[in-house]
């Protein structure tokens, strides 16, 4: 609980200055977090056999593959985690408090609902995502992150 605090601090504390700010070691709109832990907010973590599941950026748009235990507020909201594909918007990109890391936010709509993911990442390949649903608990991830080539060319949605 003390980590999603301390993530959505970071998150909203993001300033105009560090926007936009990339480091050299990391580019924010090109990158895959496969996921290794799992912590709800109201639940016990999961660790262990979450390798199928991540969190990819490659442009403008994201590929969601997460699982998601919660409680929800909202009437409608998918019973089998997080899964889609649309293009994010707000995006901000800062550094953490200590200055080791970066943090990638942005938003994404999926049907009813509206994600702010928080993605911290670090030069040792550490990542981490904090997903915060409109009308439901949020979740935190921990994995490793890696670049993807930036070429890479996706079917459009339908």
């Amino acid at each position: 609980m003390k980590h999603i605090v301390l993530s959505m601090i970071m998150l909203c504390s993001l300033t105009a200055s560090a926007q936009n700010e990339p480091a050299e070691w990391f580019t924010p709109t090109h990158f895959k977090v496969a996921i290794e832990e799992m912590h709800p907010e109201r639940y016990a973590p999961r660790v262990g056999a979450m390798q199928e599941f991540s969190l990819t950026l490659s442009g403008d748009s994201a590929m969601v593959y997460l699982p998601y235990i919660g409680q929800v507020h909202t009437a409608v909201f998918h019973s089998d985690g997080l899964n889609f594909d649309h293009k994010y918007s707000d995006m901000k990109i800062g550094t953490t408090r200590k200055r080791d890391g970066l943090i990638v936010a942005f938003s994404m709509p999926h049907l009813t609902v509206d994600y702010r993911f928080a993605v911290t990442v670090y030069k040792n390949h550490d990542a981490e995502i904090v997903v915060q649903p409109m009308g439901a608990d949020m979740c935190r991830y921990v994995g490793s992150w890696a670049p993807t080539v930036k070429c890479l060319h996706r079917k459009p949605q339908k």
